[in-house]
């Protein structure tokens, strides 16, 4: 659906299954990742499509996938395609932001991101 920009519909689903997903498979299951990626872009691209979502919306997006790049890094590896999907999904947050500005994210995502491993010579995009 998000392939296809049907991002009202594939927002219904996310936000229907999320709690299922969760209590089903657990935070350590490569499914609950790949989830926590879609609904990454979803938010993302409501926010770009200019759909009802505001840039605070936008924002605990990016902290939720740095909550996931946390994990999905602890769990999967630096280098596991989710992994890499997920970290560039949120260097697409930052890079075509709409509305805000580097300023309006707080201080603990960036301290988050710093912590986070990643590839050797990976370039950080948050700074």
């Amino acid at each position: 659906m998000l392939d296809q920009n049907l991002v009202d519909e594939a927002d219904v689903h996310i936000a229907t299954s999320g709690n299922a997903m969760l209590r089903v498979l657990r935070r350590s299951h490569l499914l609950y990742h790949k989830f926590n990626l879609c609904a990454a872009h979803s938010s993302y691209k409501l926010h770009f499509f200019g759909k009802d979502r505001s840039r605070e919306w936008l924002i605990e997006t990016i902290e939720g996938q740095t909550q996931s790049l946390r994990l999905s890094t602890k769990i999967l590896g630096v280098e596991h395609p989710t992994t890499l999907a997920i970290r560039a999904s949120l260097k697409l947050c930052f890079e075509e932001q709409l509305d805000w500005t580097l300023d309006d994210i707080p201080r603990r995502i960036f301290e988050t991101l710093d912590e986070i491993p990643r590839l050797p010579g990976h370039k950080v995009f948050w700074k």
